[in-house]
């Protein structure tokens, strides 16, 4: 799937112990990465999604979670 700038800013990377939490990360849209060992949303959230990914990332019971927010002024293939 190409996505150019105009159509998508933004790339959301999820990285770290994400194994126990990659079934919501599949439901939220997110892709995984295995080059890059992380997964990655590009496009917009729907309604919800972004204060449920919040949840779920600042819960103290998944510890070792970490996200990235990227510019996709950087070239795709660097990130992911």
């Amino acid at each position: 799937m190409e996505l150019t700038p105009s159509e998508v800013d933004w790339i959301v990377i999820v990285y770290g112990r994400t194994y126990e939490i990659k079934d919501e990360l599949k439901s939220l849209g997110f892709r995984w990465s295995q080059a890059n060992k992380a997964w990655y949303h590009l496009g917009l959230f729907k309604e919800g999604q972004c204060e449920y990914l919040a949840e779920l990332l600042t819960d103290p019971s998944w510890p070792g979670i970490f996200i990235r927010l990227c510019s996709l002024d950087v070239p795709i293939s660097l990130l992911v």
